[in-house]
């Protein structure tokens, strides 16, 4: 066998071996589905929540989940959210699990949105865009008393209040009076009893 033969076989051996064994460091991340609503002050919980699976391919490290502000993540859809989660690499690969998203508790009224960063030493980061409503508290003018004799008209009652929209739900401890024991929306005139 020549020399130039030989080196070229050589090579050829050294440049498979740094082949397989230089395979690039893969986060792979689903895209997102659901919907994160909540009330003001509470956190978003399932099924308004959102979710997306990530994996990982030849890593050297586990990958870490943080979350955007306003947000958690955890790999249970009830409970266990935080800031951040890791998921363990084994053998360089992460398998495909569900990362849940909700609006943190702390979150300001409104809509929201922020990326969810997946990151791993030595592979590129990865974002899921995460989003989500925070209602406000509805809040309810206070109503003025009506004093009637029996079988006359009351005055209609007009519920208002914030946010503009609110839908207002009533529910009567008295029936005997006149008016239904339940309804929605305004109060119509009605004969007293």
């Amino acid at each position: 066998m020549t020399m130039k033969l030989y080196m070229r076989m050589l090579l050829t051996t050294i440049f498979l071996f740094i082949v397989s064994f230089s395979q690039a460091q893969t986060i792979t991340a689903s895209a997102i589905s659901g919907d994160n609503a909540a009330c003001f002050g509470t956190a978003s919980a399932s099924p308004n929540i959102q979710q997306f699976t990530a994996s990982g391919t030849a890593l050297t490290a586990n990958i870490v989940a943080t979350a955007p502000a306003n947000f958690e993540v955890s790999v249970t859809p009830g409970s266990g959210y935080a800031n951040s989660l890791t998921l363990t690499q084994a053998g360089g690969n992460v398998a495909s699990t569900i990362i849940y998203v909700r609006t943190g508790a702390s979150a300001p009224a409104g809509s929201l949105s922020g990326n969810v960063v997946l990151t791993s030493t030595g592979a590129p980061a990865v974002n899921v865009l995460a989003s989500g409503t925070v209602n406000p508290t509805p809040t309810v003018n206070v109503v003025a008393n009506q004093i009637v004799c029996n079988n006359t008209s009351t005055n209609a009652v007009t519920f208002t209040g914030t946010p503009a929209g609110t839908v207002y739900n009533w529910i009567n401890n008295t029936p005997t009076i006149g008016l239904a024991a339940t309804g929605s929306g305004n109060i119509a005139s009605f004969i007293a009893t």
